[in-house]
């Protein structure tokens, strides 16, 4: 790879945020150029952070299955952004091309309106029931190949009892039913509130993960506040296209990457295309 290609892929991979902000405004052949050409790890986080219908109309021009690898690699939350700019039946056959356990929380979380909690939630948690178990949650744990806070803990409609810390687990006899570690969940969002409103909520006060429930309590997920704010940065972004022109440090900020917008421009049209490092579906 040449020095200038080397400086792309660095760029992208360094600066995803500013990198979208530029690429936002390249033409979607040139997009598509552009990300086939790098590592999916690299590819990943800058169209996470592009204007969902740039990037959506990208996904559209790529391959299937390379679209819906890229789809995986940005996150649960920036991908369901992205699908609901995408017409049907291309919609469909991108899910159906996912992991299965992605595919049907895609689905949970395209229910929701694109401005509520519901749209950004995380459904992959350990959900238990009351009854079950020590010894065989800590098994399921084990099994698991992602890390694990906590467990919450629902009845047979999947109703939020509460949750458990998974280091109490860890401390208590295996044969002991779960339930009797059960911790009230004293803070809690519903699916359905807005975005802003989320933000607001008194109980991040306390805690940087709230579970979410949708109607009769049930439990859908867990939201992040990290998360949530960068749901509400993207929604921000989408509805004022230059938020940083009012202050001195914005003009100095856009000032700055506008000449870095020309070289990356200059980058996507001039120079060669950058192969592909090793088979992409193994780069990650």
């Amino acid at each position: 790879m040449s020095e200038p290609q080397s400086l792309t892929v660095a760029f992208l991979r360094t600066h995803p945020i500013e990198a979208a902000r530029v690429l936002d405004a390249a033409s979607i052949d040139e997009l598509t150029d552009l990300l086939v050409s790098i590592p999916a790890r690299v590819a990943g986080p800058v169209l996470a952070e592009m204007q969902p219908r740039t990037a959506a109309a990208v996904v559209v021009a790529l391959p299937v299955e390379h679209a819906a690898d890229l789809l995986e690699r940005i996150g649960q939350q920036p991908s369901v952004v992205l699908l609901r700019h995408v017409e049907e039946p291309r919609r469909t056959r991108l899910i159906e091309a996912l992991p299965t356990a992605t595919a049907l929380a895609t689905r949970l979380l395209l229910g929701y309106p694109d401005d509520s909690v519901g749209a950004c939630v995380n459904p992959n948690v350990v959900v238990v029931l009351a009854t079950q178990s020590v010894g065989d949650v800590l098994e399921r744990v084990r099994n698991l190949d992602v890390p694990v806070q906590e467990v919450f803990i629902v009845d047979d409609s999947r109703q939020l009892l509460g949750w458990a810390r998974l280091d109490a687990l860890l401390r208590t006899a295996e044969s002991g039913p779960i339930g009797g570690l059960l911790l009230s969940a004293t803070a809690v969002l519903t699916a359905n509130m807005p975005l802003a409103g989320a933000l607001e909520h008194p109980g991040w006060e306390f805690a940087s993960r709230l579970p979410v429930v949708e109607r009769g309590e049930r439990l859908v997920g867990v939201l992040t506040r990290d998360a949530l704010v960068r749901a509400v940065a993207r929604a921000n972004r989408g509805a004022n296209s230059d938020p940083l022109s009012e202050t001195l440090a914005g003009v100095l900020v856009s000032g700055y990457w506008q000449s870095v917008a020309g070289m990356i421009e200059s980058l996507t049209v001039v120079l060669p295309r950058v192969e592909p490092i090793g088979d992409y579906s193994n780069e990650r």
